[in-house]
């Protein structure tokens, strides 16, 4: 029922009154007629056609009421007015639970095992709303076990205490479909303080703990890949000064559990090796200049055995509308095991295995950049290296 509904019943009401008070000025056939008329004529207009025996109701009222005099009249008409305008309220509660999938329950302590349900929590079971209300018997079969041995525990609890209490739970609809319920409750004593009536609100989330589940999932799932690939991922949010690590990343850096939990940037800044920092808080407040990914190689020493690690980063800044930074997200993989093999397959290459000297590879590699360049651009061991090989050939 629309706010245009609810005020016309408020308008016709004061039509009555008014044509009501022109009663002595009326022949008195004019007056039966019109008392008797217009109040079921305004009451079908302004509630529909269905609404007609009600209005038939509200017009024989009127009538009756009309000989007692114009105070009786105007008080019974406006009582005949309230108990449909309160069963169109009742009607638009009902459609509000059913369109936000909300029920109600009521248990009285004095009734023992009795229990109401409204008619909306009926039907998000399954169930037909014109049953008996099911027995202690019969609403087990709606709870899984977990659920009944919470509800027993969250009764006895609230019994004791009269703490008001909001829960997840777990039912079982007529059809077999599980459904998730959110619960909330609270008591009401009477003028002697006891606990004499319970009752509830549930409300249908199955749709949220399923997309719930969803991003549990995948979260797993991309965990899982982090760890079989050896790649982190990492968020930092500047307005907010904190920072998220995956485990993956977390364990690259030797956070433990309760450091990642806090979010702090410094404790990132604190592992990257003292020679490299400064370099790689330039290069973060530069990735804000433009949404370009960047990759970059730093040393850490990791948080957890301050062991020295070589790793690879790429991360890229995302800003809003006005260019304001609103996070900056990374991919880091540790490359040290990379890096040592580099460095070896280079000395297997220009170097003797045996002896370590350099090979001929290397003699004709520094003879290349001897003849292109100043051999003193060439690094001191290798001019050394040159030089040895020189005096050994003359």
């Amino acid at each position: 029922m629309n706010v245009q509904s609810r005020v016309r019943p408020l308008q016709a009401r004061r039509a009555l009154v008014r044509l009501e008070a022109l009663r002595g000025t009326a022949p008195v056939r004019l007056r039966l007629l019109g008392v008797a008329a217009v109040p079921a004529v305004l009451f079908v207009l302004t509630h529909g056609v269905a609404a007609w025996p009600d209005g038939l109701y509200v017009a024989a009222t009127a009538l009756a009421m009309f000989l007692v005099g114009r105070r009786g009249a105007t008080v019974s008409l406006a009582e005949s007015y309230a108990l449909p305008l309160e069963r169109a309220q009742q009607e638009e509660l009902k459609e509000a639970h059913r369109l936000a999938k909300v029920g109600s329950w009521v248990w009285n302590v004095d009734d023992g095992d009795v229990t109401v349900w409204s008619d909306s929590f009926s039907r998000l079971l399954g169930r037909d709303p014109a049953l008996p209300m099911p027995s202690f018997a019969e609403r087990s079969r709606y709870y899984t076990d977990e659920t009944r041995e919470r509800l027993d525990r969250l009764f006895e609890e609230t019994m004791r205490t009269g703490v008001p209490w909001e829960y997840e739970l777990e039912m079982v609809r007529e059809d077999g479909q599980h459904v998730w319920m959110w619960s909330r409750g609270e008591v009401e004593r009477d003028a002697r303080g006891r606990i004499v009536m319970l009752r509830g609100s549930v409300q249908d989330i199955t749709d949220r703990k399923q997309a719930e589940l969803q991003v549990h999932e995948k979260t797993l799932l991309l965990e899982r890949a982090q760890q079989v690939g050896g790649v982190g991922s990492w968020a930092w949010y500047p307005g907010e000064n904190r920072e998220v690590w995956s485990e993956e990343a977390r364990r690259i850096f030797g956070f433990t559990q309760e450091e990642a939990a806090g979010g702090d940037p410094e404790l990132f800044y604190g592992v990257v090796h003292p020679e490299d920092r400064d370099r790689i808080v330039g290069l973060t407040w530069e990735s804000f200049d433009t949404t370009t990914p960047s990759e970059v190689e730093y040393r850490i020493l990791r948080r957890s055995d301050g062991a020295l690690r070589w790793v690879r980063e790429q991360a890229v800044a995302e800003l809003d509308a006005d260019g304001t930074p609103l996070r900056v997200l990374g991919a880091v993989i540790d490359i040290t095991e990379q890096k040592a093999a580099s460095k070896e397959l280079e000395r297997l290459a220009f170097s003797d295995p045996l002896t370590g000297l350099t090979n001929r590879t290397s003699f004709h590699r520094y003879l290349d950049l001897a003849v292109s360049g100043p051999i003193a651009a060439l690094p001191a061991t290798s001019r050394s290296s040159t030089s040895i090989s020189t005096t050994s050939s003359s």
